[in-house]
């Protein structure tokens, strides 16, 4: 076995215990910090995007959380993952937010061959940072969008809180190398002609921990936010969590 082979059953077997839990999909939903943290990344990621006539590919979806809330601004959505755990949790969490128009199915990046032009939109949230080669992932993917247009998020090397995950998970060891400089290069060096990377994130949202996550201080998350969108503007931008992304 090579060592490709070897991280990408790592991968998979970290994912699938992780991702087989739908508790931990609702928690991501219901939380007020989480479910913030989540919808803001779509949010961002769809900046000057009318999508709702629009459809979808969600490639790495996991247990289905970032598929939800891409169906609240898609007519329609599908989503793919290595994992089959996380497919089935996905589906259940799906049919439990009474999702009509998103489905999940189990799809290996590496046997990934659709039709060009099936979607109008693929989304790719916490992905490149996982596999061996991100370039060769983007490039097989470009073709899938009618208009080229991708969009998606990645965990930000230069945080903080990414450092220190990125130093104790194992699963997340990559994501150290990973800032803006990098995804840019990495996403034109696949074909794209233009990329827009936006900061989001100095909270430690992903992290959870119950004194941070804690339904009884959601009252400061609008406090949170504003200070959030004031630092992005400054010099600080550059040790955000998160950087969002649209290409095409």
């Amino acid at each position: 076995m090579n060592n490709n082979s070897e991280s990408k059953d790592f991968q998979k077997k970290t994912y699938e215990e992780l991702y087989s839990n739908l508790n931990f999909a609702l928690y991501k939903i219901n939380n007020p910090f989480r479910s913030y943290f989540e919808n803001k990344i779509v949010s961002l990621a769809l900046r000057n995007i009318n999508s709702t006539e629009m459809s979808c590919l969600d490639v790495g979806c996991g247990h289905g959380v970032t598929t939800y809330m891409l169906s609240k601004h898609f007519r329609s959505v599908i989503g793919i993952d290595f994992s089959e755990s996380a497919i089935q949790t996905a589906k259940k969490l799906l049919d439990k937010m009474n999702v009509t128009n998103a489905k999940v199915f189990v799809a290996d990046f590496d046997d990934l061959y659709l039709k060009e032009g099936c979607a109008d939109v693929i989304f790719i949230k916490d992905v490149l940072h996982h596999v061996d080669n991100p370039k060769k992932l983007l490039e097989k993917l470009r073709p899938i969008a009618k208009s080229g247009l991708t969009i998606g998020a990645e965990n930000n090397g230069t945080s903080p809180f990414i450092q220190l995950s990125g130093r104790i998970l194992k699963h997340e060891r990559r994501v150290l190398k990973f800032n803006k400089k990098y995804l840019k290069n990495i996403i034109l060096s696949a074909g794209f002609n233009k990329v827009d990377i936006w900061t989001f994130s100095y909270f430690p949202y992903s992290f959870r921990i119950p004194i941070i996550a804690n339904h009884r201080l959601r009252f400061f998350l609008p406090i949170i936010a504003k200070v959030e969108d004031f630092l992005v503007t400054t010099k600080f931008n550059m040790f955000a969590n998160y950087l969002v992304y649209q290409t095409i």
